[in-house]
C-alpha cells in the first residue's frame, strides 16, 4: 500500500461487553455502562470510521480530519451482538469485528485448550454475523484457530492467514482486508504474507513504528482497561498518549502480546 505521509490514529481494542454498572476484573471485559460512556464522547468528539476508510485516508482518497478514530472487537463474543452492537447503533457509529473463523458459532477453544480461561464463552455464529455485517459493522480476521503466528508451522500460517479470510468472505460474501494477530504476536517475515493473501493491514497492542500507520501491517492499537475512568479514557485518545505507545515500542522480554 503507497502511504502518502503516516499519521497517528487512536484504534481502540476491546473483547468483551458485560451488563451492570461496573466493570468486570477480567482483564478483558468492560461494563456495558462504562461502553456507552465512551460512545457518548466518542460521538461527540470524534469521528470513528472503519479500516475501508482508514485506507482510503491513507492512499490520499479521502481527507483526514485528524479526529478519527477506529473501534475494534476481538474474538466476536456473542455479547458483541447482544450489547455492544444495539450501543453502537443507537448512536450512529461502527465498529469492527476480528472474527476467529473456524469457531464461528463456537466459542473461546484457544483460551480453554491452553489452560488460560475456564470461562467458556460463546462466539457469534454466521446468522449473528450477517445480523452485525447488515448493521453496518465491519468484519476482520483474527485466525483460524487463533494461533500464535510466531510458533507456527508454513501450513498453520496458510490456515491463520489466508484459509481464514476466504472462508469467510465466502461464507458472508463479503472482502476482508483487515487481520488482528491473535495475542498480538507478529514478525515482519508475516508483512508480504499477508499483503499477498490480499490484506491491505494489520493491528496488534505494540509496534516499534514512529507513527501508528508508518507500516500497514503493523499498526498498534490503543487497550481500553476495564478500570478506565473518563479522563483516562479521553487521554488514550490524545496525541501525547499515541506519542508515548510510540516511545514505548515492543517490550522487549516477551515480545508483543495483548495487554
Amino acid at each position: 500500500m503507497r502511504i502518502r505521509k503516516a499519521f497517528d490514529i487512536p484504534i481502540l481494542m476491546y473483547h468483551d461487553i458485560r451488563r451492570g454498572e461496573r466493570s468486570s476484573d477480567a482483564s478483558f471485559t468492560i461494563s456495558l455502562r462504562a461502553f456507552e460512556q465512551q460512545l457518548d464522547f466518542l460521538s461527540r468528539e470524534r469521528r470513528v470510521i472503519t479500516f475501508h476508510t482508514l485506507f482510503s485516508i491513507i492512499e490520499g482518497r479521502e481527507a483526514r480530519t485528524g479526529k478519527e478514530v477506529i473501534i475494534t472487537f476481538d474474538d466476536g463474543y456473542e455479547n458483541f451482538r447482544t450489547l455492544a452492537l444495539p450501543a453502537l447503533v443507537a448512536r450512529g457509529l461502527t465498529a469492527t469485528v476480528f472474527v476467529v473463523a473456524s469457531q464461528i458459532g463456537g466459542y473461546n477453544k484457544w483460551d480453554i485448550d491452553a489452560g488460560l480461561s475456564r470461562d467458556m464463552r460463546s462466539l457469534m455464529d454466521a446468522e449473528a454475523l450477517r445480523e452485525v455485517i447488515g448493521a453496518g459493522m465491519e468484519i476482520g480476521i483474527h485466525g483460524w484457530e487463533h494461533r500464535d503466528l510466531t510458533a507456527c508451522s508454513a501450513a498453520e500460517l496458510s490456515d491463520e492467514i489466508v484459509k481464514s479470510r476466504h472462508y469467510v468472505e465466502d461464507l458472508f460474501g463479503v472482502e476482508l482486508k483487515t487481520f488482528a494477530y491473535p495475542y498480538g504476536r507478529y514478525s515482519k517475515d508475516h508483512f508480504a504474507l499477508l499483503e499477498s493473501a490480499g490484506y491491505q493491514g494489520a493491528v496488534s497492542i505494540f509496534s516499534d513504528e514512529p507513527f501508528v500507520t508508518s507500516n500497514p501491517y503493523a499498526m498498534r492499537r490503543v487497550y481500553v482497561h476495564p478500570k478506565d475512568n473518563d479522563l483516562r479514557f479521553r487521554f488514550k485518545l490524545s496525541r501525547a498518549y499515541l506519542r508515548y505507545k510510540a516511545f514505548r515500542g515492543t517490550p522487549r522480554e516477551n515480545g508483543p502480546v495483548e495487554t
